[in-house]
C-alpha cells in the first residue's frame, strides 16, 4: 500500500473593510502521489462534451427556451471511498510515525 503525504492549508476570510473575520484550516492529502493499480484502478470525470452543449443551445434557440448557468462547488467532496487510502500524519503532531486511514 502506498502511504500519501499530507499537509495543512490555512486561509483567513476578511470583512470588506479589511479586518480578519475568521481563520480556517483544512487538512489535505496529496492525492497526486497515488499509483495506478496500487491505490486506484479506474478514473473518470463526469464532464459533458462540447457537442452536447452546442446541440442543447441550438435546441433552446429553436424552441425558445430559457437557459441558465450553474456552477457546483465541492460536488464530489464527500464521495464515498471504496479503496483503503492511508495518509501520513501532518506536521505538528508529536507522533509522526503513525498513519491515518481515510
Amino acid at each position: 500500500m502506498n502511504i500519501l503525504d499530507s499537509t495543512w492549508a490555512y486561509k483567513y476570510k476578511r470583512y470588506p473593510y479589511g479586518d480578519i473575520r475568521e481563520f480556517k484550516a483544512r487538512f489535505c492529502c496529496k492525492g497526486d502521489q497515488q499509483v495506478f493499480r496500487i491505490d486506484y484502478f479506474d478514473t473518470f470525470a463526469p464532464v459533458v462534451s462540447w457537442t452536447t452543449v452546442r446541440i442543447l443551445q441550438i435546441l433552446s434557440v429553436i424552441l425558445g427556451l430559457d437557459t441558465k448557468q450553474v456552477d457546483y462547488t465541492c460536488t464530489f467532496l464527500h464521495a464515498p471511498i471504496t479503496e483503503d487510502v492511508y495518509v501520513c500524519m501532518p506536521s505538528g503532531f508529536e507522533e509522526e510515525v503513525k498513519v491515518l486511514k481515510l
